[in-house]
């Protein structure tokens, strides 16, 4: 075998060449597909062609972002970067351009490609979008509480909406430019407790300690009352209609028991064991738990 360059160390089949940074510059399989490799001097990959007659090139600027692309399907792309590295242009073989630019904070404010469509965008402080318009004429502009909640909205046709938040971000409460509005209260696990519309509807609920909705009731008169066992499976469940379910479960959460107000039953139900037996005789009592 001819000796190879010290730069090469090799592997057995597949038959593997590696540069000096153990970049792979060569490959071949047992099928006689091969891959070869080229890299700059910081290990960016800039040759790719394998013995499909497929090869791709690459250039890259000192800060590693690629910069020019072609491949031997005769597509072709460029791009330029400004000197924090955000990509400021771009055009294709398909005749395809776009330009964008940046804030000192790397927001895009403006981006315009070859379709002729544009758009401008402005933020705050926090790099939230408080202001955007394309050349379509749409607009839209958006305000924000302390803790970058988005408190207003509004847009070029006319619409706005409102919202407040309590201190955990839950919204407590909305309204728009269409006249409809929301109110929402909480618990401390963030569960919603009641709500009420501006359509004259409003529901209320009630949760055990692990957030298992037990009682829900609404305007319509309309209620549900569920029960839980230990590992937070349905037991129970009834509601205003004179409907009712109740399940049993095994130590796994598998359900071995069901029973509803129509009357479908299935699985079998769980035997209680009576408080006293006689057996032979003897009297047997249940220890008290």
């Amino acid at each position: 075998m001819k000796r190879l360059s010290t730069l090469f160390k090799i592997n057995e089949f597949p038959f593997r060449l590696y540069d000096k940074n153990n970049k792979i510059i060569y490959l071949e399989y047992s099928d006689k597909f091969w891959v070869r490799c080229e890299y700059d001097s910081n290990s960016n990959q800039t040759y790719y062609e394998n013995s499909n007659e497929y090869w791709v090139r690459r250039e890259f600027d000192s800060n590693g972002n690629e910069t020019y692309h072609e491949n031997s399907n005769k597509f072709w792309y460029r791009k330029e970067y400004d000197s924090n590295g955000n990509e400021t242009y771009h055009e294709n073989s398909n005749k395809f351009w776009y330009r964008k630019e940046y804030d000192s904070n790397g927001n895009e404010t403006y981006h315009e490609n070859s379709t002729g469509f544009w758009y401008r965008r402005e933020y705050d402080s926090n790099r939230n979008v408080t202001y955007h318009k394309n050349s379509k004429g749409l607009w839209v502009r958006y305000e924000y509480d302390s803790n970058n909640n988005e408190a207003y909205y509004e847009v070029s046709k006319g619409y706005w909406s409102r919202r407040e938040y309590d201190s955990n971000g839950n919204v407590t409460y909305f309204e728009n430019s269409e006249g409809y509005w929301f109110r929402k209260e909480y618990d401390s696990n963030g569960n919603i407790t009641y709500f009420e519309d501006s359509n004259k509807f409003w529901y209320r609920n009630e949760y055990d300690s692990n957030n298992n909705e037990i009682y829900y009731e609404d305007s319509d008169k309309f209620w549900i009352r569920n029960e839980y066992d230990s590992n937070n499976n349905i037991t129970y469940f009834e509601n205003s209609d004179g409907y009712w379910e109740r399940r049993e479960f095994d130590s796994n959460s598998n359900e071995t028991y069901y029973e509803d107000s129509t009357g479908v039953i299935r699985g079998t139900k769980k035997q209680q064991c009576p408080d006293t037996i006689v057996i032979n005789g003897t009297i047997y009592t249940k220890k008290q738990e």
